[in-house]
């Protein structure tokens, strides 16, 4: 049975090329074999990918290897997990902050323990929770990692933009769109932040309507593609009279 899944999960990987471009690592191959675990079969929308892969991260590997949890990050549900992964990740992300400082990381942590309910809310209790929390994180599920002493990043790009998009979908905030994501349309960086919250949020048609309106704002304030516009435009309808000629002199 194993050399069959063995043989069905290379077969599916061979055949979605999205999906094998993703297994660059061992974590994020590890995060592959659990989801196809679970289905034998991969998601077609990559951030439904991402979520079932992390849900066995966060929740199920750790049950089945037997792992004790800090007490402090016991208290954390699998929700609370992904939202403050989601908090650090957007707050790094958008400033282009790949890597971060420890302190910084433990200060989002802090921040956030700090507002649950029941938190011990006595500073140094806050402190030693925040290091511990950092180091669960790192040690039992790998999403952060120290890569030098005291700066911290994500594991992988793919979780620091999964994680980014899903802050923005989870938000409460109704403009968020408009004031975190739409402003940064033209930059390369953000594109795969872009994919993955248009695939996440419940009905994409008013985002997409709303890029949209962004991207002809833009390009109606540049002169050169204005410019370049026109000349297409010109050019197009040259080729449309030459067309018409030709087929008139044929007919003749």
């Amino acid at each position: 049975a194993s050399d069959v899944y063995k043989r069905q999960f290379m077969e599916k990987l061979k055949q979605e090329k999205g999906i094998r471009e993703l297994a660059t690592s061992p974590l994020l191959l590890t995060l592959l074999c659990s989801v196809f675990e679970e289905s034998a079969t991969f998601p077609s929308n990559r951030s439904e990918l991402y979520k079932e892969g992390l849900d066995v991260l966060l929740k199920k590997w750790d049950v089945k290897r037997n792992i004790e949890r800090d007490q402090a990050y016991k208290k954390l549900s699998l929700n609370r997990k992904e939202d403050l992964l989601s908090q650090i990740a957007i707050d790094t992300f958008e400033p282009g902050n790949y890597f971060f400082k420890q302190k910084d990381v433990e200060r989002e942590i802090n921040t956030y323990i700090r507002n649950l309910p029941d938190a011990n809310t006595e500073e140094e209790a806050l402190q030693l929770d925040s290091e511990a929390v950092l180091k669960s994180i790192e040690a039992q599920h790998g999403l952060l990692v120290e890569r030098a002493r005291g700066i911290y990043s994500f594991s992988h790009l793919t979780f620091h933009e999964y994680f980014t998009a899903r802050e923005l979908v989870a938000s409460s905030k109704s403009d968020i769109f408009l004031t975190r994501l739409l402003p940064h349309l033209t930059e390369t960086r953000w594109r795969e932040v872009f994919l993955l919250t248009v695939g996440m949020v419940r009905s994409a048609d008013e985002l997409l309507q709303t890029m949209k309106q962004e991207v002809d704002r833009l390009v109606a304030k540049d002169d050169q593609i204005q410019h370049f516009l026109s000349w297409v435009e010109q050019k197009s309808s040259s080729v449309k009279v030459c067309l018409l000629y030709t087929s008139d002199a044929a007919d003749e």
